[in-house]
């Protein structure tokens, strides 16, 4: 019987782990593959119908090291009513020109379903160097739905970094 209860309390430490390490999982979303790859970097087009992440389970994770002008999340969300993206450090990381004091630019959160269609839009304006974090939510969606986003900013040269986190319920 002993051994029976450690098996058990072995396998569970175990899951745990395991929902641990899925949780703490990173998603780089990238404009640009690393040199001499030939693979197409996430981010720079929609994900596909078999790059899901099941929110109820676990948060999306993600870091953007370079965006110029856009970039979709590289999996789709399901099992959500409403899904909530934290944006953190948003910083400009070089591009055009120099920018002056005060200057401000918008990130735009689109949010998209399976059929390509977009269910809404929402923005968070930055004042470069004073303002890095910002929030949005969607809210009363379909539960049987996959959704997507695309993060983008005015096409003006410049380059940005950010990362987050896309939670649920």
């Amino acid at each position: 019987m002993k051994k029976f209860f450690t098996f058990i309390l072995l396998s569970i430490m175990t899951l745990n782990i395991s929902l641990a390490a899925f949780a703490n999982e990173i998603h780089t979303l990238s404009e640009r593959p690393p040199i001499s790859s030939e693979i197409e970097p996430y981010g720079t087009k929609p994900p596909d119908y078999n790059s899901v992440h099941d929110l109820l389970k676990s948060n999306y994770n993600y870091n953007v090291e370079s965006m110029g002008a856009a970039l979709y999340t590289d999996k789709r969300f399901k099992n959500v009513s409403n899904i909530y993206v934290d944006v953190n450090d948003f910083s400009h990381i070089g591009g055009a020109s120099t920018l002056p004091a005060n200057y401000k630019t918008k990130l735009i959160i689109t949010l998209y379903n399976s059929s390509k269609k977009e269910v809404g839009s929402k923005s968070i304006t930055f004042t470069v160097s004073k303002d890095t974090y910002g929030d949005v939510s969607f809210i009363n969606l379909d539960t049987d739905e996959e959704y997507y986003i695309k993060f983008s900013v005015p096409d003006s040269g410049n380059k940005w970094a950010f990362y987050g986190i896309v939670s649920g319920e």
